[in-house]
């Protein structure tokens, strides 16, 4: 099985739509682990922040809203169906350890966008950014 970014008509966010708004959320990453379950960050205007974590436990016919953030979120890094890291701009990064059900900020040390995250390293997540350019 194989997962990919693309259009969907598939219920997003447990069906539930805010007045004005179109549920099509634009996904910018999708992390699957198995067939079944999978995050995926997206940005959607009127559910809290322009950056959302939903997940899936049906293969990608629904997607439950976890949690908002104010900055746009880029990337989504699932270690299982418990444990998963997202990055986004302005230094956000944001980790759970009990399948979405509580998301906690992690402190990045820096405001400069993230771009990339990864856990290769026993010893924590390795994370890309982008620096400012130079004068």
């Amino acid at each position: 099985d194989s997962w990919s970014l693309q259009a969907s008509a598939k219920t997003v966010v447990d069906g539930q739509c805010p007045v004005g708004q179109v549920c099509s959320p634009g996904f910018n990453d999708v992390d699957a682990v198995d067939a079944n379950t999978a995050w995926a960050v997206a940005s959607l205007s009127g559910y809290g922040g322009p950056g959302m974590i939903l997940k899936t436990t049906d293969g990608g016919t629904t997607w439950a809203l976890q949690t908002t953030d104010t900055q746009i979120l880029r990337r989504v890094h699932a270690v299982d169906a418990n444990i998963a890291w997202v990055v986004g701009d302005a230094g956000v990064i944001l980790a759970t350890t009990d399948g979405g059900a509580h998301w906690t900020k992690q402190f990045s040390g820096t405001t400069q966008n993230l771009t990339d995250v990864d856990d290769r390293t026993i010893e924590g997540v390795l994370l890309r950014g982008s620096l400012p350019p130079t004068p």
